[in-house]
């Protein structure tokens, strides 16, 4: 559960302990880029909070530009 080179200060479950207290939250932790920038068009659209979890370290590219995130869908 660690966030890599950031360390120990850096746990996902510190972000879990404080989001579950947020009614109704979706989280969403995506991929890549591609993924990434679909998840942000959905955030925005979206009627609800929604935290999204991204990292500072490169990933590689996994999808194609043309993916489309869909909610509740691995």
């Amino acid at each position: 559960m660690g966030y890599g080179e950031l360390g120990p200060t850096h746990q996902s479950i510190e972000d879990v302990a404080w989001l579950r207290a947020v009614d109704g939250l979706r989280v969403v932790v995506p991929a890549d880029p591609a993924e990434t920038a679909s998840v942000l068009r959905w955030a925005a659209a979206y009627d609800g909070p929604v935290f999204v979890r991204v990292s500072r370290t490169p990933v590689p590219a996994i999808q194609d530009a043309s993916y489309e995130f869909v909610a509740g869908k691995a």
